[in-house]
């Protein structure tokens, strides 16, 4: 897999409908499409499709809602059919992960395939991480303008920290953030296997940042295909 392939088909930006009626679009973070089994996946983080309502409660957005454009460029968006309930298996489980169906009529070659799936990476790895920054991405209601930039960062991976999660340092410039990287597409440089989906950045220490497991995703797509949710 290319970065060609990444940029702008694969790990795509998230936008959520707002109360605007010239323009109803909000910039909220990232995700990414995985082709698993015969299915169709949108894969992003949970708190990027939900709206916080109190300080630990927040309401997720339907499908109709949530909007991602097809490519990097285009002005369509990608029909997400429903939002696929995932149930926590056991009290480690991290439920800020959120599963989309698509439905799809184009080729699976816009989508990450559930082979190029590895978390066989190793402390000192070098890491690519691709999401869309707010710094970068400007929703402008009065240009009726969305300004789209997609970013590949470089990392290394430090620990795997728990079954769901992993630790990565990633090497930022001065004042940058990963704000609105959230959902976003964690990669292995030396094979470009993807090994995680960006969660969040450590509030307290610059650049170091956690990420959802790529084998735990594998295995939540193969039960929800086993207990026939899609």
């Amino acid at each position: 897999m290319s970065v060609e392939e990444i940029v702008g088909k694969i790990v795509l930006p998230v936008l959520k409908e707002n109360q605007c009626e010239e323009y109803p679009y909000s910039k909220s973070g990232s995700g990414m499409r995985i082709f698993h089994k015969g299915t169709h996946f949108f894969v992003t983080a949970e708190h990027v499709v939900a709206d916080k309502v109190q300080e630990n409660t927040s309401i997720s957005r339907p499908p109709e809602e949530i909007l991602v454009p097809a490519n990097n460029a285009s002005r369509e968006f990608i029909p997400l059919t429903e939002k696929i309930n995932v149930d926590s298996q056991n009290d480690s489980f991290d439920n800020d992960i959120a599963f989309f169906k698509i439905q799809e009529t184009s080729s699976s070659n816009a989508s990450v395939k559930s082979e190029r799936i590895d978390c066989n990476v190793k402390p000192g790895d070098e890491l690519l991480v691709f999401g869309y920054p707010c710094q970068k991405n400007v929703v402008d209601c009065d240009e009726k303008k969305i300004t789209r930039f997609i970013k590949a960062y470089t990392a290394h991976f430090t620990a795997r920290t728990n079954l769901c999660h992993s630790r990565i340092s990633v090497n930022l410039e001065d004042g940058e953030t990963l704000d609105g990287v959230s959902g976003g597409a964690v990669f292995i440089k030396s094979n470009m296997k993807l090994c995680g989906m960006m969660l969040s950045e450590d509030p307290n220490r610059t650049g170091l940042a956690e990420i959802y497991n790529a084998d735990v995703i594998y295995k939540i797509m193969d039960n929800i295909i086993a207990e026939g949710k899609v």
